[in-house]
């Protein structure tokens, strides 16, 4: 086929009309037109061996993205502080990276809504720190998200990265501060979202590989409990005196995809305004 024959043939048939759902994706995530901004959560202890190469990765993915930092706070002082010096060496002069650092430990919900507080864009992608997307990660990306306004997409069924529009919090509330560690927020912001009618979007996306690192060295301190062998046990206890938990209806309880069973929120537990934004029904 000569060059001009497939410039013709261009202009009679539209790519866009031949490949609808690619081209609406690829327009919404936008390489003009940025309608996310990226955000992620890490302390001292995953720093060098996980998050550094990621925003590495994700820079030469979205170099026209901005990646927000929340850098957790940790239990040794000393050892923080000269953490932080090193983070504002690599990432202080930076354009394309924004820090927000503690030096006392700090929730993952409390974390997770300053990122979402600081985003400038309708969405927020949500990363894990010890994630690895392949070369064709935003491609996937482009061809795969359907922006939704009124929900959260997951990626993979997993809370380790998910897109949520900055206004949803006007329907849902924060993340719930109280949770005092890490752990169980994902599946008390989903009970609520379930509350309000709403389910989580999914996505299969092949070339993002969640290491789910198993963590020994939490910033909350060696004393803390630890549940299910990954995350804080207060969290859960947290959870479960928020949350009445069953694995058969009744009335009343609804069902929470996440937890695989029916639950309703205790009286008087319902989830504080911490910024602004309508707290949970």
């Amino acid at each position: 086929m000569t060059r001009s024959l497939r410039g013709l043939l261009r202009k009679v048939v539209k790519p866009e009309s031949l490949y609808p759902v690619y081209f609406r994706a690829r327009n919404a995530l936008g390489r003009g037109e940025t309608r996310f901004e990226i955000g992620i959560v890490t302390y001292v202890a995953r720093y060098e061996a996980y998050f550094k190469p990621l925003v590495a990765n994700l820079k030469r993915q979205f170099p026209d993205v901005m990646i927000r930092v929340a850098v957790n706070g940790y239990h040794d002082q000393v050892r923080q502080l000269e953490f932080l010096a090193h983070v504002e060496r690599d990432f202080g002069v930076d354009p394309g990276v924004e820090l927000q650092t503690w030096t006392e430990p700090q929730s993952l919900s409390l974390l997770w809504n300053r990122l979402i507080r600081s985003v400038s864009a309708d969405y927020a992608l949500i990363l894990n720190d010890d994630l690895t997307p392949a070369p064709g990660f935003r491609r996937e990306l482009e061809i795969n998200w359907r922006p939704d306004s009124e929900t959260v997409c997951l990626i993979n069924r997993s809370w380790s990265s998910f897109f949520i529009p900055t206004n949803l919090v006007n329907a849902i509330g924060w993340f719930d501060e109280r949770f005092p560690g890490v752990g169980n927020e994902d599946q008390d912001y989903e009970a609520r979202m379930a509350l309000d009618g709403r389910v989580p979007q999914n996505m299969r996306i092949w070339t993002l590989d969640n290491l789910i690192v198993k963590t020994t060295d939490f910033s909350y301190g060696p004393e803390m409990k630890v549940a299910n062998l990954k995350y804080s046990g207060p969290n859960l206890e947290f959870f479960n005196s928020k949350w009445e938990v069953r694995n058969f209806p009744a009335e009343g309880y609804i069902w929470v995809e996440i937890l695989k069973a029916y639950v309703r929120i205790r009286p008087g537990m319902a989830t504080p305004n911490f910024y602004g934004g309508s707290p949970d029904v």
